[in-house]
């Protein structure tokens, strides 16, 4: 029985990194065809919390940095908040606390 539960929980498991990579792959060929810089930084912040979700967080502050710098340049205010809520999320995964406040709050 606990083997069967163990089988089940692994597979369930798997299949939940199965389409977190697919969305993955999705987004990222959607980015590259983004015609908007609005619909680019929207991709790239959805990017972003799926690498989160899936814990590549490295690869998530690089993604959520590069929809800000994007947000920044044109200065979108609501995505330059959703970036930085990615950024500070990224943050708070870890247990740096203070960093992912300092996110937050800008």
């Amino acid at each position: 029985m606990i083997v069967f539960i163990c089988y089940s929980l692994l597979a369930t498991a798997q299949e939940y990194i199965n389409k977190g990579m697919q969305r993955m792959d999705s987004l990222k060929l959607a980015i590259k065809t983004a015609h908007s810089d609005t619909a680019q930084i929207n991709l790239l912040n959805q990017l972003a919390q799926q690498y989160i979700d899936l814990n590549f967080l490295s690869s998530a502050d690089s993604t959520a940095r590069q929809a800000l710098q994007i947000a920044d340049r044109f200065n979108y205010p609501k995505h330059k908040g959703d970036s930085y809520n990615k950024i500070g999320l990224t943050y708070l995964t870890i247990n740096a606390v203070d960093s992912a406040r300092t996110y937050f709050i800008k």
